[in-house]
Parts: structure tokens; C-alpha cells; sequence
């Protein structure tokens, strides 16, 4: 699979472009077309508006009906295996079930930064590497450095508690036993986090290099996109707390199909997440200023909001 953009590529300016220099020989890999110049000029926030209806623009609702068999059939499989000698055959489905997912959420964000306005067809399979391992590592890598200190707070409190230095202190979420580390920065470092995501996420999407998981990248586009990015952070928490929450409910609760409903409906939240993310990047291109080439945005991402 080609990665979601070219190497030091900006979609928007890709796009930009290939539109005044007319046909090019190597599209962008976002999917942006050309020609988008007679777009009318949208906001942040008047893109939006169309987020929730975005998965099932043109095959959108195909992509979402297969993808949930496939992953359905896949799980299932997965939990048919999980015992004895087949344990690793499981493992290696899930992992390549939720890898095969990242590289598509990842697609989904690149083209909508890059212009697309329908949902991009599911990823081509080649490589394990590649389709399916680099994109989950670099995805994880986004969220590890998100919440940086509470995953080093829980390892030094590992191994205080390991070598007898450390005893068992309130937990904050439970109310129960916890770790003395975990306990004092739970909070604050998880805000902290939810905070920094989504635009990390945006990062690593777009970058092919290690500068995507720069967090003085990150942080300085937190800055240059508020308080749009406080909008697209809030929406983004609600479709994970939806996901999270309310969707497995249907899993547990609904007869035969509850499953299969279940893997559609987080589908559905996962495109309308990146949607978001990538809306936020096409109209904010500029200010972000990521990429080297990016003489003027298109008429639909001339408008910069703030």
C-alpha cells in the first residue's frame, strides 16, 4: 500500500498543485483531485455540519457493511483459535485485523485533509509490514507519547512495588488499591493526553517520517488551530466515548447480529473521528504550516479560522 502521503507531502498543497501546473504523472496519494479550485470557500465549522453523514457519501455505506463482516467473521475466527497451539494464529488475526484497520482510518484522514469529500475505498493488502504493521506502530506511537507519563509513572511504580520500595496506595479511579505514581499524576496526565491526541494523530497520519512524532510539532499545532481544535477534540471524545461505552452494549445485548451491528457502528464512529481530524487540517493548512510547498491554499481552504 502506498502510504497515506508521500514522503515531506502536504495534501492540501498537492492538490494545489497539480491544479496549476495542470495533469501530473504521480497523483497525490491522498486521493485530493485536481481542480477543486471552483469549490466554494468553507470553514472549519461550516465543514463540519457534514461530518456525521460523511460515512455514507457515494459507497461509503458499502465500505462500512463489508468491513464489519470481515472483521465479524475475522473475530470470530480469532476467538474460535484462542487455545492451545492455535493461541498464536488468534493473536496474529487480531493483530492483523486491527493493523488492516489503522492503515484505513489513516487513508480516511489523508484524503479528507487532501479534498475528498466521500469515504476512500478499503486499502490494498500486499506487504504485512508495510499494510498493516507500520501503520498500527505508528498509530500506537502517537497515542504512547500522548500519555507518555502515565505509562512511565506505572512502570517505575512496577518496579518500586518489584523490588519491595513501593506499597499500594489509593486508586483514583476505582477508589480501590493502587500505585503510589499512578495515584498523584492519573488525572492531569490524562488530560493532558486527550488533549494532545487528536492532533498527533493528525501528525503521524500525514508525516511518513519521524517528524510526525515530534511533539513540539504537535504542540505548536494544538496552538496555531485553537479554538477550532477545541471543537474537533470534543467531537472526537464523544464518538470514542460512544465507541467505548454505548456501542458494546450492543455486542452483549443484542441476539445473533449484535456483534455484527457492533463492528459497523464503530466503523461508522471511526470515519466520522478522522473525518473531523482531517477537516481540521485542510482548513487550517496554512497556519500549520507543515509542509515546505504551500504557495496558496484552494479556494475551499482559503478561508482560515481560528
Amino acid at each position: 500500500m502506498t502510504a497515506a502521503t508521500g514522503k515531506g507531502r502536504d495534501p492540501v498543497a498537492d492538490e494545489d498543485r497539480a491544479a496549476s501546473q495542470g495533469p501530473a504523472s504521480d497523483s497525490s496519494a491522498a486521493g485530493a483531485p485536481v481542480g477543486e479550485a471552483d469549490k466554494p470557500k468553507k470553514s472549519f465549522y461550516g465543514l463540519l455540519a457534514s461530518a456525521p453523514a460523511y460515512p455514507f457519501r457515494e459507497l461509503g455505506w458499502a465500505a462500512i457493511v463489508a468491513g464489519a463482516g470481515i472483521f465479524w467473521v475475522l473475530n470470530l475466527l480469532a476467538s474460535f483459535w484462542a487455545f492451545g497451539v492455535f493461541a498464536v494464529f488468534a493473536i496474529a488475526t487480531k493483530v492483523l485485523l486491527v493493523g488492516y484497520l489503522a492503515v484505513f482510518v489513516i487513508k480516511v484522514l489523508a484524503s479528507s485533509a487532501g479534498g475528498d469529500d466521500a469515504p476512500p475505498d478499503w486499502p490494498d493488502f500486499a506487504d504485512a509490514w508495510d499494510d498493516v504493521l507500520k501503520p498500527l506502530l505508528r498509530l500506537l506511537g502517537a497515542a504512547m507519547i500522548a500519555f507518555l507519563p502515565l505509562i512511565i509513572a506505572f512502570v517505575l511504580d512496577i518496579a518500586d512495588m518489584a523490588a519491595g520500595l513501593e506499597q499500594p496506595g489509593p486508586d483514583p479511579v476505582s477508589g480501590g488499591i493502587g500505585f503510589g505514581r499512578m495515584s498523584r499524576v492519573f488525572w492531569p496526565s490524562l488530560v493532558v493526553g486527550v488533549i494532545y491526541l487528536p492532533m498527533g494523530l493528525i501528525a503521524v497520519a500525514l508525516y511518513d517520517t519521524m517528524e510526525g512524532f515530534n511533539p513540539i510539532l504537535v504542540l505548536r499545532g494544538i496552538a496555531k488551530t485553537f479554538p477550532a481544535y477545541l471543537v474537533a477534540m470534543a467531537m472526537f471524545l464523544a464518538c470514542c466515548f460512544v465507541s467505548l461505552f454505548a456501542v458494546p452494549y450492543l455486542s452483549e445485548n443484542v441476539p445473533i447480529v449484535g456483534s455484527l451491528v457492533a463492528w459497523a457502528a464503530n466503523l461508522y464512529l471511526l470515519m466520522v473521528e478522522m473525518r473531523i481530524l482531517g477537516l481540521l487540517y485542510r482548513t487550517h493548512a496554512l497556519k500549520l504550516g507543515w509542509f515546505e510547498w504551500a504557495p496558496r491554499p484552494p479556494a475551499w481552504a482559503d478561508k482560515q479560522d481560528g
